[in-house]
């Protein structure tokens, strides 16, 4: 029973990890979008924010994991 509940806990770990992966994708099209097209110095400070929060989210997991 608890093998099944790991099981479980790390695919939803590793479905985590794949959304916020892709999210991180998202955000730096985003990016390339706003510097492209002259959109405001502002914008592109906001998605990095962005970035850094998700990246430190997967650092959290990562640094949990290793526990």
């Amino acid at each position: 029973d608890n093998i099944d509940r790991l099981r479980n806990l790390r695919r939803h770990l590793a479905d985590d990890l794949l959304g916020t992966l892709a999210w991180v994708r998202e955000l730096v099209t985003m990016i390339h979008l706003a510097k492209y097209s002259g959109a405001p110095a502002s914008r592109a400070e906001e998605l990095v924010s962005q970035i850094a929060a998700a990246v430190e989210g997967i650092s959290e997991v990562h640094h949990w994991q290793e526990a």
